[in-house]
Parts: structure tokens; sequence; C-alpha cells
């Protein structure tokens, strides 16, 4: 995550790594390898974490929002409470281009 990290301090923002026993004497639980959940996953203990003072909170609520609008914004057609009859993954005709199909449209009809 360093690379990730630095670019985003390049741009203004700050970060904070914070050590094992810090996280500790905050009351975090670092140990979490012992878990089965943890342990199913291959989730090991805790090394470090990361504090972003300015990271912030997301809504999910606002974020649907805000993509709703903007494809709205770009001539996109939203609809509610419609049955889905199937879902198309892949086009009618392709391109035959790498990495097709590049989005999934909605079908009606």
């Amino acid at each position: 995550m360093r690379p990730a990290l630095d670019a985003a301090e390049k741009l203004g923002g700050s970060y904070k790594v914070v050590k094992r026993e810090e996280l500790r004497r905050q009351g975090f639980n670092i140990d979490v390898s012992h878990d089965d959940e943890a342990r199913a996953m291959g989730i090991p203990d805790i090394d470090a974490g990361i504090y972003v003072p300015r990271a912030g909170t997301l809504d999910p609520d606002s974020l649907v929002k805000f993509y709703e609008a903007s494809y709205r914004s770009l001539g996109g057609e939203v609809i509610y409470n419609t049955h889905v009859r199937r879902i198309v993954l892949s086009p009618r005709r392709p391109l035959e281009i790498p990495g097709e199909p590049f989005c999934v449209a909605g079908y009606r009809g």
C-alpha cells in the first residue's frame, strides 16, 4: 500500500503507520489468526495499521445517489420496481476487442 499512500501524500494527503503495540494499547484486537473465520480466509495477525487523518467517511446511500445522478446526466435511464427476466453478460455481436465486454447494459424486451 505504500506506493498508493505516497502518491496520495504528494497530492496533499497525509498518513501515519501505527505499529502493532500502539494498536494493542488502543484496544484493537490484533491477534486474529487463531479465529476460525480468519484462519479459513488466511488472515494473519495484524502487524500495523494506517491512520489517515483526513480520510473522512463514505455514506453508501450518498454514493449510490451520486452514481445514479451521474449516469442520468449521461443520458442513462434508471428503472425501479421492474421485474428482471435475465441479465445480459455478453454482447449480442462481440467487437472482438481484448478485454470485452467493457460494461454490462440492462436489457428490456
